[in-house]
């Protein structure tokens, strides 16, 4: 943002005296106005005639249908309009919260600027307006929409023209009404974005021979020379990977492709291709919006502002259609937001590939090159959270964003509305060059996948869960000047909660890392995968407090416990220690980890992701529900937790209920007897057969057997509302019951002298089903 102001960077800073941290310094001022001054603003000239307003559009028509006797679209006398380009004018955060949902719209064709789209743009740029402070945020924005869209209520609005889109078929209409108002493409004016003057023009060239033209040809022909067909714009946005030096497709991506009026949304795809939805005529520019499904990423001072600022890629033409922008790492525009745009990109589909079910989604993203060289998940978009994190913390809403923002991003500003505050930050990306010297596209990813690991385990265990977090590591920042601390601070019960969410995100860097990029940085090198894994399976666990050096292979953390319950590999060296020693101290295991365990499916993190819910907190909540999903390896995560030092754990004895018996059903009915048949149940020592008068009742318990089925009723009588039902036990306990079945009867009234029935047709229910023998069953 080249104009904004030392003294508007001033009044945008905050001084916090409160904790004794110091002011924001010139030289982070200074920092601060360079972050923006990589942008630049967008210069338009004169108002231009709309060649697309009905009364241009009309007149088109009418000289269309005189100069061509032989008109198809004669009939086209009045025109009703199809568009609306209209000034949205909002002046409450109301309106803002509305707009912000309306950019986007209508499948992608309301696309809103923030400068007028019927006049000249002379320089092209990425903003017009230019922020002072919040109130600038009420300026105008100009879109136009479809005549019957229904606008958000209580949006202030004008209507500025009544438009009309020309169809296919309408395409000469449409070159006569460009002609009329001044419009020319780049084949008659190569230096100009729209209008040309006469002189600039280049006419057509004349065709050799004698020609016969009507005056309709005559006309078409000139104007043809100086107005192309519609054609469809194309192209590919690829970004450069520093460490590779290979350039990597800008993967879905929001672009916006326009011309004058005329805009659309579109999203890259995973080669990085675009294609614009509908085809224009001329000059056609295109633009990075960062605004998408995954998240709106945000890095200079007027995008914190909530200005719709869209960075320009590149213009299209004709001849030049299906061209590439590579960025490249010096175009601090572009490069940091899309880094962390595809490694988000990335995030997500290792997430669905790992059984990770809430991916990154709707999220305020903030990217800075300079600052602290830090990243923070606080969530405070997704959640709205500012205030209860505040108070958890025991320190107002004002001290806890500044002491946030000051610890990530080297300076603070003032409180912005709920909807521009961000979920995850990253700041000082271009000191992430630790291990070459220069920026790495691979570190910023590590610290990425970190982040975003926290982010659905924030969006998986709920706002409440999370202020918790957050307001700890705050009050740690504040009184240690280290979020973490020796794993006692603010207080043991609160450490834990921090090892937990600090464990999982440490445990899905890793696995991410080496799924995505082959490799993994601890501290100042590059691991190998071999390595990488060879590391986490001899993690050592701390005790705490924890006063020796953590790494990522020595922590008080829980991601050894989590690698250990996934993995395939026994732990041969990994020992427990004591936090302010380093000694390995005693357990049941003579000091060592003792990993027997292996949850592995083809969601490989989804038996531990599924169980970070708004109730764990801990190793001891998390560890227990893990037992409860997974009974069978009860003993074995017992074993796993005990020798992390987690006794709070009891595996029970690994003994589950067995399964519902299946296919229960009543195969005969003889000599007064039901024959009941089902399939065995895996693990069942005995089963219980129970009688009811319904099919919603408990029954009563009438039989065991210490077989499986079949077997026989025994009852010398059976009413005709009898039903039978099984379940399978053992130790554990029992099954749930299969669903009831109706029994055979014979009706008593039926009963002859001698206790024989008089028919030998007995019912189930009130069916007739089939024959039998009499039997001498009847009741006494």
């Amino acid at each position: 943002m080249k104009e904004l102001s030392k003294k508007l960077l001033l009044a945008l800073s905050v001084t916090i005296s409160s904790q004794g941290m110091a002011a924001v310094s010139q030289e982070q001022l200074a920092a601060r106005q360079l972050e923006a001054s990589d942008q630049d603003r967008i210069y338009i000239s004169e108002q231009l005639d709309n060649p697309y307003s009905l009364s241009n559009m009309q007149e088109a028509f009418s000289q269309y249908n005189t100069l061509n006797k032989d008109s198809t679209l004669s009939a086209r006398t009045i025109l009703l309009p199809t568009h609306k380009y209209i000034r949205i004018n909002p002046t409450d955060e109301s309106h803002l919260i509305m707009m912000n949902d309306l950019d986007g719209d209508a499948n992608g064709s309301i696309v809103l600027h923030d400068y007028p789209l019927d006049h000249e743009i002379v320089n092209e740029g990425d903003y017009y307006v230019n922020p002072v402070s919040e109130t600038d945020l009420y300026h105008p924005v100009y879109t136009v929409i479809p005549v019957d869209y229904v606008m958000p209520k209580g949006l202030p609005y004008v209507v500025l023209d009544q438009l009309y889109h020309p169809t296919e078929e309408e395409y000469e209409v449409e070159t006569l009404a460009l002609e009329a108002a001044g419009w020319e493409n780049e084949a008659g004016c190569p230096d100009s974005e729209i209008v040309c003057s006469e002189e600039e023009m280049v006419a057509p060239e004349e065709p050799e021979g004698p020609q016969i033209l009507s005056t309709a040809d005559s006309a078409e022909m000139k104007i043809a020379g100086w107005f192309g067909s519609r054609y469809r714009p194309t192209g590919y946005v690829m970004i450069q990977n520093t460490d590779t030096n290979a350039m990597e497709p800008l993967r879905q991506a929001k672009i916006s492709i326009g011309r004058g009026i005329w805009w659309r949304y579109t999203h890259t795809d995973d080669n990085g291709r675009f294609v614009a939805p509908k085809r224009y005529r001329g000059k056609v520019r295109i633009r990075a919006k960062w605004k998408s499904n995954i998240a709106t990423i945000r890095k200079s001072w007027n995008e914190m502002l909530g200005i719709r600022v869209s960075d320009h890629l590149m213009t299209i033409t004709r001849s030049s259609n299906g061209k590439t922008k590579n960025i490249y790492f010096g175009d601090d525009r572009l490069w940091y937001k899309g880094t962390v745009h595809n490694g988000l990109v990335k995030y997500n589909d290792f997430a669905a590939a790992n059984g990770i079910n809430r991916p990154i989604s709707g999220a305020n993203v903030w990217v800075w090159q300079n600052g602290s060289g830090s990243a923070s998940t606080p969530m405070f978009y997704t959640h709205r959270h500012l205030s209860t994190i505040s108070s958890v913390a025991g320190i107002g809403q004002s001290t806890a964003w500044d002491v946030l923002i000051n610890q990530v991003a080297s300076f603070a500003i003032n409180l912005l509305p709920g909807r521009l505050q961000p979920d995850m930050l990253f700041t000082g990306l271009k000191d992430f060059n630790r291990t070459s010297g220069k920026v790495s596209t691979d570190e910023i990813e590590q610290v990425v996948f970190h982040e975003s690991a926290h982010y659905s385990h924030s969006v998986q265990a709920g706002a409440w869960n999370w202020a918790k977090l957050v307001a700890s590591e705050l009050s740690n920042s504040i009184a240690h000047g280290d979020s973490y601390v020796d794993g006692s601070e603010p207080s043991y019960t609160a450490a834990k909660q921090i090892s937990l969410a600090e464990g999982w995100a440490n445990f899905v860097e890793a696995k991410a890392m080496l799924s995505v990029n082959q490799r993994f940085r601890n501290g100042w090198s590059w691991l190998s995968p071999s390595t990488t894994r060879s590391r986490m399976n001899n993690f050592d666990m701390y005790t705490v407090p924890m006063t020796q050096t953590r790494t990522e292979f020595d922590s008080w953390f829980m991601h050894g416990i989590f690698w250990d319950i996934v993995d395939s590999d026994y732990d041969n060296y990994s020992r427990l220690r004591a936090g302010t020693t380093g000694i390995p101290i005693s357990n049941s295991f003579s000091g060592y980890i003792r990993d027997n365990l292996l949850l592995s499916q083809s969601n490989e993190l989804y038996p531990i992701f599924s169980l970070l819910k708004s109730d764990v907190y801990t190793a001891c909540d998390f560890g227990q529900d893990l037992v409860s999903a997974h009974p069978v390896e009860g003993p074995k995560i017992e074993e796993l937790f005990h020798s992390y030092g987690y006794t709070c754990i009891d595996g029970g004895n690994g003994v589950v209920k067995p399964s519902t018996p299946s296919g229960f059903y009543i195969s005969s009915y003889s000599n007064g007897s039901n024959h009941l048949d089902w399939n065995a149940s895996s693990g069942a020592d005995y089963y219980q057969i129970y009688r009811s008068s319904g099919t919603s009742s408990t029954g009563t318990y009438y039989y065991h057997s210490t077989v499986n089925a079949p077997t026989t009723e025994k009852s010398v009588y059976v009413s005709s509302s009898t039903y039978f039902k099984v379940r399978a036990c053992n130790q554990a306990g029992c099954s749930s019951f299969s669903y009831p079945r109706l029994a055979y009867y014979q009706d008593s009234s039926e009963c002859l002298d001698g206790g024989l029935y008089k028919t030998n047709e007995p019912k189930k229910g009130n069916r007739e089903t089939q024959k039998i023998e009499p039997v001498p069953i009847c009741p006494v």
